[in-house]
């Protein structure tokens, strides 16, 4: 950018605007995926040392996935100021 170089606010206005579809698309397959990932975890027709570890793994995961989701919501409460 220069000096001469100009901002323009509707352009600005559409791209939070597509970023924030985006996002949301994208939590909304992060519920999907925790929603599974829920599913495994309780079915207690399951059973075994294995899977039980498996199953902690997966709930440890969900943390991350939580704080992506959280991440997303952050960037959309910017993208709508």
């Amino acid at each position: 950018m220069t000096e001469n170089s100009y901002l323009n606010p509707t352009d600005i206005k559409n791209q939070c605007s597509k970023a924030t579809i985006n996002l949301n698309k994208d939590n909304e397959s992060i519920a999907v995926a925790e929603a599974s990932m829920d599913l495994f975890i309780n079915d207690s027709e399951i059973k075994g040392d294995a899977f039980d570890a498996l199953k902690q793994q997966i709930n440890d995961y969900k943390v991350v996935i939580q704080a992506l989701r959280s991440a997303n919501d952050s960037d959309i409460a910017d993208f709508d100021t």
